[in-house]
């Protein structure tokens, strides 16, 4: 590799400066003797740091550095519950504003009535419906950041919230800035539950549009008011024989000469939901009226389909999962739109259960097919298969994979592809946490053309050394080798990657990673070298004490009865929440009585409590003192009783976090491969869905993305296609269907772009516009959120899957495009399957 530039390794003395006053304030003002008689409270100081560097080896080095700092605090009161708030702020001058904050009163309990208000910004999801895990996996809203204030009454029956904003975007690469998106939104909702198994719920949101005068584009949504009925009905646990929601859009808009115009449609989603532990089953019927406009900007419509999606589990080391969905748009059949029906179906098994080994076999098919040959035909199909054989024996973990995807579009026959992926991967893992890892893997792509055939190698080695209890080093090198039989030159990437995790004296935490790829075409016009260095160092504080609990004298009642609580805190390596043999113990986790004692767990992760007053306790989890690399897998808080002379047990399982990257290029020939001379895309956003959150994240200036902190389980990344030039189309597959286990690292998570030439079109006002054809969507795979075009822009194109032809986009300034609620799906419209395991990347 060639060596670094010159500015990589330089510090950032104003961030440095900052950290050091700021710790040192806060040392001096908690050493005054006030805060020991304060309630329990607590303080974090954060300073993040990211720096990009790239030398082309032929012109100027770039660096891009960037810098958040962040303060966070919670103070509990005496009878009046707990104030708790963050504030953010960054140096990347792009935004209306450099820092996001929230203030936050929680538990301030009057009779049977318990009262959580917030001001600054914070998140607001628009359905009344679908926490999980009974949320509908097929469609997702929005979350919308509300900058205002929210107020929510909460009792035993039910609960009432008022809110009011401004609607924001939070930008950057951390995540913190804001920026002004000309909405505000105004709205009251209620859920309440009339009987047992049956809760109900409504909801009014009125959403104006107020641009500056020179940002008016239209036509413009001067108001939209949203009003959304909903049901749940819950027998018994688990059992939700019915959950729904309807929602009746309203809208108000004003075109160029001043014409104002209104409509409404409605939105529908209906079906049932069930939870056991052997059975997992949904099904759903959604409708979305192609007028559906409940808020101008973040919304498709038009589209209406079934999804089915279910797994069974008849042994502990048996599991028979499938889904199925299939769905229409254009419901007017409008002859001037694209009129697609799109199916998708998965169906798979998992066989065996430790120490036996695991087989994992999974087929999926995806077809899109236009219902009529106006304005232009739409019929391909994708099929793929995945077979994965693993099993762990004295801490030897053998993996071995293989991946097949066939796209056949019979419209465009020159767009076929078929792709083979082999992998094999070798873990040992060691008792005190440690573990190393090797593997490799053989993608071959072959084009129509049969004499193209590209081959890609790709070898990696790495390790996750626990030096100290409070120290560890976790590192990877890999090689990779491209080579196509129509080419005379060779692509080579190397890569290698650095992480310490340290737990400081005096409450202080330290992640570092230096990250370094060298890219050799071996022609040489596109080689380079980047490098990446990620720092945070954070500080906490707490203070306080609570005085210890007293046993209650009543006249004549016998005496108080005394036990123990004992417990232990481990890493969860199969993420089943049970310690089982090899998972190892987790030291220096805090837990907290709810008197205010304090136990840290030991070498062996345990931890105890003797003398006990028999009853019902809390224990509580320092979240501070977790490692950073980790995350609880429960709740904080555990319930335990303690019986006279009894023992009580707790554990407190955590599970590895994992991380991701990837590269989003320009394929400016659309060939769908990564060719000499093309770049990354800067500033697109990219977008990792989960069935429990949604992670945002923008590319750098060669268009590189990063997430961290994953927990184990299955994400969908996707691009926004708001932040693509209009006419872009994916010439690789999306999604990218993403399985990490704790721990697990993917990278080479790529998506390839074409940009074509924007043709001249006429623009006659007066007639109805057209909408991109529905990108195709797989199986359970959870939704992209919609659009939401920058501040000043308009709409965008959607991104057509390859060989998918498309009429050519008229000009939709300011206006939302239609997209699907449910997720994309990848070229021909199944996912790409991607899956990787704890300890090393996969493909």
């Amino acid at each position: 590799m060639a060596p670094h530039g010159p500015h990589l390794f330089k510090a950032s003395p104003p961030s440095l400066l900052s950290l050091f006053l700021l710790t040192l304030g806060a040392y001096l003002v908690l050493s005054s003797p006030a805060f020991p008689a304060l309630p329990p409270g607590s303080a974090s100081l954060e300073l993040q740091y990211r720096l990009t560097e790239t030398d082309p080896r032929i012109g100027p080095t770039t660096s891009y550095p960037q810098t958040n700092y962040r303060f966070s605090l919670t103070q509990e009161t005496v009878n009046w519950g707990s104030l708790s708030g963050f504030v953010n702020w960054s140096d990347e001058p792009y935004y209306h504003r450099r820092g996001s904050w929230l203030l936050e009163f929680r538990d301030f309990y009057f009779d049977r009535t318990k009262l959580d208000a917030a001001v600054g910004d914070s998140i607001f999801r628009p359905s009344l419906i679908g926490e999980p895990p009974f949320r509908f996996s097929n469609l997702i809203d929005p979350d919308l950041v509300v900058e205002g204030a929210r107020a929510r009454l909460t009792s035993d029956r039910g609960e009432v919230e008022l809110l009011a904003g401004d609607l924001v975007a939070l930008r950057g690469a951390f995540g913190t800035g804001v920026e002004y998106l000309g909405e505000t939104l105004v709205g009251a909702r209620s859920r309440f539950r009339l009987l047992p198994g049956l809760r109900l719920g409504a909801q009014i949101l009125r959403f104006g549009h107020s641009p500056q005068d020179d940002e008016i584009t239209y036509p413009l949504y001067r108001r939209n008011d949203l009003y959304t009925l909903s049901a749940e009905v819950e027998p018994w646990p688990g059992y939700r024989l019915l959950q729904g929601e309807v929602s009746f859009a309203r809208y108000r808009k004003q075109d160029m000469e001043g014409e104002r115009e209104r409509g409404w449609d409605y939105s529908l989603i209906l079906g049932p939901s069930l939870r056991t532990p052997r059975l997992s089953l949904e099904a759903n019927f959604r409708h979305i009226g192609p007028d559906y406009r409940p808020y101008s900007r973040f919304y498709g419509s038009d589209l209406e389909g079934l999804f089915f999606s279910g797994e069974y589990r008849p042994f502990p080391y048996l599991s028979l999962f499938s889904s199925a969905d299939r769905y229409r748009n254009n419901l007017k059949e409008d002859p001037d739109r694209a009129t697609i029906e799109t199916r998708n179906a998965i169906f798979g098994l998992r066989l065996g259960a430790p120490p036996f080994p695991l087989l994992t076999l999974r087929y999926g098919i995806g077809e899109k097919e236009s219902r009529h040959p106006r304005p232009s035909p739409t019929d391909n199909r994708l099929q793929s298969y995945t077979a994965e054989l693993s099993s762990g024996y004295r801490g030897w973990l053998p993996i071995i994979r293989y991946q097949r995807y066939d796209y056949d579009d019979q419209v465009t026959p020159s767009s076929d592809y078929t792709s083979d992926l082999y992998f094999l991967e070798l873990r040992r893992t060691f008792g005190d946490g440690s573990y190393t890892w090797a593997n490799g893997e053989w993608n071959r792509y072959r084009r129509y053309d049969p004499s193209s055939i590209t081959d890609t190698y790709t070898l990696r080695l790495g390790a996750d050394y626990r030096i100290l209890p409070a120290l560890s080093l976790r590192g990877e090198v890999s090689y990779s080798r491209s080579r196509n039989s129509l080419d005379t030159a060779d692509t080579e990437r190397k890569e290698a990657y650095l992480a310490v995790t340290a737990s400081l004296p005096w409450n202080f935490s330290l992640y570092a990673e230096y990250r370094c790829s060298d890219l050799d075409d071996l022609m040489g016009p596109s080689d380079r070298v980047e490098h990446r260095l990620y720092v945070r160092a954070s500080q906490n504080f707490s203070w306080g004490q609570r005085p210890p609990s007293r046993a209650p004298l009543v006249p004549g009642a016998p005496p108080p009865g005394y036990g123990t609580i004992v417990g232990i805190a481990f890493d969860d390596r199969n993420g089943n929440g049970l310690r089982d043999q090899g998972e190892p113990p987790l030291p220096g986790i805090r837990v907290q009585l709810e008197d205010g004692s304090v136990a840290t767990t030991d070498q062996e992760g345990r931890f105890s409590f003797t003398g006990i007053l028999m009853g019902e306790h809390t224990l509580s989890l320092d979240t501070k003192k977790i490692p950073l690399d980790y995350d609880l897998a429960g709740e904080p808080r555990r319930k335990v009783e303690v019986k006279r002379r009894g023992t009580s047990q707790v554990e407190f399982s955590f599970l590895l976090l994992g991380k991701a990257s990837g590269r989003v290029i320009e394929d400016s020939n659309g060939n769908g491969e990564v060719d000499e001379g093309e770049k990354g895309m800067a500033n697109v956003l990219v977008v990792a869905t989960s069935q429990e959150k949604k992670l945002l994240t923008y590319t750098d200036e060669e268009g590189n993305f990063f997430f961290e902190g994953l927990r184990a389980g299955e994400y969908q990344l996707t691009l926004d296609a708001a932040y693509l030039p209009e006419g872009s189309a994916l010439t690789s597959p999306s999604p990218l269907h993403l399985s990490l286990s704790p721990g697990g690292e993917q990278s080479g998570l790529d998506f390839l772009v074409h940009i074509p030439p924007r043709p001249v079109i006429k623009k006659i006002f007066g007639e109805p516009e057209a909408a991109p054809p529905e990108l195709p969507e797989m199986g359970p795979a959870l939704p992209s959120p919609p659009p939401a075009p920058e501040s000043g822009e308009g709409g965008r194109g959607t991104l057509p899957s390859p060989g998918e032809e498309t009429e050519p986009e008229r000009d939709q300034k300011d206006q939302r495009m239609p997209s699907s609620p449910s997720s994309p799906s990848s070229p021909g419209g199944v996912e790409s399957d991607l899956s990787i395991t704890s300890g090393g990347d996969s493909e």
